[in-house]
This record gives C-alpha cells, sequence and structure tokens, in this order.
C-alpha cells in the first residue's frame, strides 16, 4: 500500500492510498479510505513520550513519528511563577508513557507548528485539560477563537477552582511591613 506523507506542523499527516491493480486472474483490490491522522474534530491516538510543560506534550503519534502538543483552554504556570513546580509534576505523573486520545477542533496548529489538542486519559473517559483546571494546576486559556468546543465547561470549572482557592488561585501575596523612620532632631 503506498503512502503519500506531508509535514504538517511539526508532525507527519499520512495517508494510505490503494490503487486498482489487476492481476492475471483480473481481479481488483478494493480502495482504501483515506483519513489523514490530524482533521478537524477527529480523535487520534497517541503516547506521550515528555511533558515539556504542563500544556505541552512531546508525543509519539500512531504513524510513529513524533510532534509537540499544546492543550488547547489551557495556560499553566511555567519557570519560576507561582505552582508551576507542583503543576509540572502533576502532569509528568499523570501523563508520561501514557496512552492518549487526541482529540482535535477547528485550528489545528499554533503559530509555532505545535499540534493543537483536547488530551483524553483514562481510556477516553477524562479530559485531562479540564482536569489541570479543576485540580487548580492551570488556568483557563480561552483566547483561541477558533477551538471552542469545551470553553463553557472549562470555565465553569475555573470558577469552582477559584472560589476553592485550589493550586494557581491560591496564593497570596505577602505583606510587607514598612517602617518610616522619624528623621532625627
Amino acid at each position: 500500500v503506498p503512502k503519500a506523507t506531508g509535514v504538517f506542523g511539526s508532525a507527519t499527516v499520512v495517508t494510505e492510498a490503494t490503487t486498482t491493480t489487476e492481476t492475471p486472474e483480473k481481479t481488483t483490490e478494493p480502495k482504501a479510505e483515506t483519513t489523514p491522522i490530524l482533521s478537524v474534530n477527529n480523535i487520534t491516538k497517541a503516547t506521550v513520550l515528555e511533558v515539556i510543560t504542563p500544556d505541552t506534550l512531546k508525543v509519539l503519534l500512531k504513524d510513529n513519528t513524533q510532534a509537540t502538543v499544546k492543550l488547547i483552554g489551557v495556560k499553566a504556570p511555567v519557570d519560576n511563577e507561582y505552582y508551576a513546580k507542583e503543576s509540572l509534576e502533576y502532569t509528568k505523573n499523570a501523563l508520561t508513557s501514557k496512552n492518549v486520545n487526541l482529540e482535535f477542533d477547528q485550528k489545528l496548529t499554533d503559530d509555532e507548528h505545535n499540534i493543537l489538542a483536547y488530551v483524553w486519559t483514562n481510556d477516553g473517559k477524562t479530559l485531562f485539560n479540564n482536569e489541570l483546571i479543576v485540580m487548580g494546576y492551570a488556568k483557563a486559556n480561552l483566547d483561541e477563537e477558533d477551538n471552542v468546543k469545551f470553553n463553557e465547561e472549562l470555565t465553569r470549572v475555573e470558577e469552582e477552582a477559584k472560589t476553592a482557592k485550589k493550586g494557581v488561585w491560591g496564593y497570596v501575596a505577602p505583606v510587607y511591613q514598612t517602617t518610616t523612620k522619624k528623621p532625627a532632631v
């Protein structure tokens, strides 16, 4: 079966195509469906190879190509931001070496050619994007106007996390007492 490949963002989109061939017995081979790995509203399987940040993953797609995936609707703390270490550790424990389902919305890649996806765990029962927000490991990022499939749910669970002061919402800025010296008389 010949394969047509092309670069799509940082992943290779592979479609299988068969041609009708004649054998000496005059039989023909049926045409196969051509289904790209990345397509709008599609779901594909992947294995998480590495957690780069809590909302950015390196995955192995089902065609054995590696790709970088950004979680749709999620903005997690990074570097020295409050709760970044906890958020990264939680995501690494939850996803590293795990099989996940990637669900795509209307916009498939960002400006850096990362794949944009909703990540489903637990055999497709748990939306990990949602889990990060409800647990306070990230905030909802609803700036992407094309990918809005779960915006209402992400907004709702963010409000719950805020009210409960979970994770990133539990930060209380330190209060420093300042003293004013009186001028010497």
